[in-house]
């Protein structure tokens, strides 16, 4: 089974169904100081770039602790 055929260019509420998250938070990763989320603005249209969507996701997942890390962190603290 095949699943939903994602347009290359996501508004703020398609990206956040993509996410499956809330639409504020992706107004939050849009708005983050330090690594906003890459978009552009069309007109009054805010439009997220779905192959950036993905960079900035891979990303922020490598520099996410592993499963493994958090164990040895959390067995350090005993």
């Amino acid at each position: 089974m095949e699943g939903p055929t994602w347009p290359e260019f996501l508004s703020i509420s398609t990206a956040a169904r993509y996410l499956d998250c809330s639409e504020g938070f992706v107004r939050k990763l849009l708005a983050d100081p330090l690594d906003p989320l890459p978009s552009l603005t069309l007109g009054r249209a805010r439009r997220i770039p779905r192959a950036a969507l993905d960079m900035y996701l891979a990303r922020q997942m490598a520099g996410a602790p592993s499963v493994d890390d958090l164990i040895a962190e959390l067995r350090a603290k005993r």
